[in-house]
C-alpha cells in the first residue's frame, strides 16, 4: 500500500490544488492542514470543517489538522509539526508543490544558507527573508515562498531522521503570491484578495462555491489587541523581543485600524506576516514554553474521513475522531467565536457515497 501525504492551507482550495491530488498516484491520500487560523497569522477564509469537506470531495482520504498554536508560527515550526505528524501517520511520501520541480535545487538552496553568512546579514539590520536572499548570493532567484516551504520539509524529514520520501511537484503556471491568472489557475492569494473585494471566484474553485466566508474581522481583533497590550504586562511571548514591543507600544497609539498598525509596523527586518503572528500570540497568550518543535505528539486531530481512510486509521495510534476540545484548543476556538460570533464544529466529517452522512 501507497499512503501519501501533503501538508497545506486550502485557504481557500484551487484548482492548483486539485492538480496535485490528482497527479498523486496513491492508495490513501492525506493531507495535514491548518485549521480556523493559517500560518500568516489570519483568520481562514473557510473554517476548518468546510476546508475538511472539500478536501475529502477533492480526493483525500484523511484531512489532519495541525494544532493551532504551531499553524501560526513562522514556516520552520509549521513545517517541521507537520512533517512530524506525517511521519507519526505512516506515510511512505510526503507531496509538495514548488517553483521549482527540481529537489536537488531545494538541497543546494538548503546547504547554502546552512552554510552562509546569514548571520551576518541579520546582524545589519536585514530581514530574515531579506538576509537569506543575499546569503543565497546566485541562487536568490530560488528563494520562493513554496521553496522556503519545500527547503523547511526537506530541513526537518533530516533532522527527525523521518522514515517518509520527499516527492515534489512543479507548481502550475502561477506562484505563490501572484496575481497573475492563467485560465483557472489563480493563487490562494489572489482568490482571497478577489473574495474581499466581493468579486465573483467561481472559476477558480474545483467545488460548488456555496461556503460561507470569514470576513471583516481584523478590526474586531486589533481593538482586541490594542486592549491588551495597553492593559497587560506583556512578557515571554513566542518570537516576540523588546525592540518589536517597543514598536508596538510606539505605533498603536497612532494607528486606529488594523491595517494601519500593520503598515506602521512593518519595516525592513519585521515582515507584516510576523506582525500578524505576533498579534495572535500576544492575543492568546502563546509563551516561549508554548512552542516546542519537539513536543510529544499526544493527540493527531482527524477533522475528515471517508470510509477508506477511515480503515487506514484505525491501527494508528493517538488518533482522536469525534472530539469535542482537543488539549490546548479551547482558546483559540474562544477567539473564532468572539470575531465571528459563533463556533460549532466539534466533530469529524464523514464523506463516502455509501455513508451518505455529514457529522453536524
Amino acid at each position: 500500500m501507497i499512503v501519501c501525504g501533503v501538508v497545506a492551507e486550502f485557504n481557500p482550495f484551487h484548482y492548483g490544488h486539485k492538480y496535485q491530488v490528482d497527479n498523486i498516484k496513491a492508495d490513501i491520500k492525506i493531507a495535514v492542514i491548518s485549521p480556523d487560523f493559517v500560518q500568516r497569522g489570519e483568520l481562514s477564509i473557510l473554517n476548518q470543517k468546510d476546508k475538511a469537506k472539500i478536501a475529502l470531495d477533492m480526493g483525500y482520504d484523511v484531512v489532519v489538522a495541525i494544532p493551532t498554536k504551531f499553524a501560526i508560527q513562522n514556516a520552520e515550526v509549521f513545517c517541521t509539526y507537520a512533517c512530524r505528524l506525517l511521519d507519526k501517520l505512516k506515510v511512505n511520501y510526503q507531496v509538495f508543490g514548488a517553483e521549482t520541480g527540481d529537489l536537488s535545487s531545494i538541497y543546494i538552496m538548503m546547504d547554502r544558507l546552512e552554510n552562509s553568512i546569514l548571520k551576518d546579514h541579520l546582524k545589519s539590520g536585514f530581514s530574515y527573508n531579506k538576509s537569506c536572499e543575499l546569503a543565497l548570493g546566485d541562487l536568490s532567484y530560488l528563494y520562493k515562498s513554496n521553496n522556503i516551504l519545500a527547503m523547511e520539509y526537506l530541513r526537518a524529514i533530516k533532522k527527525y531522521n523521518l522514515s517518509y520520501t520527499p516527492y515534489i511537484i512543479k507548481r502550475k503556471d502561477v506562484q505563490y503570491n501572484e496575481e497573475k491568472v492563467c485560465g483557472n489557475i489563480s493563487s490562494a492569494t489572489n482568490i482571497r484578495k478577489k473574495i474581499r473585494n466581493n468579486e465573483n471566484v467561481d472559476k477558480y474553485l474545483p467545488y460548488e462555491n456555496t461556503y460561507k466566508y470569514n470576513l471583516n474581522y481584523e478590526n474586531k481583533l486589533y481593538s482586541l489587541f490594542k486592549y491588551i497590550l495597553q492593559t497587560r504586562v506583556i512578557y515571554n511571548i513566542y518570537d516576540l523581543n523588546t525592540e518589536i514591543l517597543n514598536k508596538m507600544k510606539k505605533e498603536i497609539k497612532k494607528a486606529d485600524t488594523y491595517n494601519k498598525f500593520l503598515e506602521l509596523m512593518s519595516s525592513r527586518n519585521i515582515s507584516i506576516n510576523r506582525v500578524k503572528r505576533l498579534i495572535l500570540n500576544i492575543v492568546l497568550d502563546i509563551k516561549k514554553d508554548d512552542i516546542d518543535k519537539e513536543e510529544e505528539i499526544k493527540q493527531i486531530k482527524v477533522i475528515g474521513i471517508n470510509k477508506k481512510g477511515a480503515k487506514y486509521i484505525k491501527n494508528i495510534p493517538n488518533i482522536c475522531v469525534n472530539y469535542k476540545y482537543l488539549e490546548g484548543e479551547e482558546k483559540f476556538y474562544a477567539l473564532y467565536e468572539y470575531l465571528l460570533g459563533s463556533y460549532h464544529f466539534t466533530n469529524t466529517v464523514y464523506n463516502e457515497s455509501e455513508w451518505n452522512v455529514y457529522i453536524k
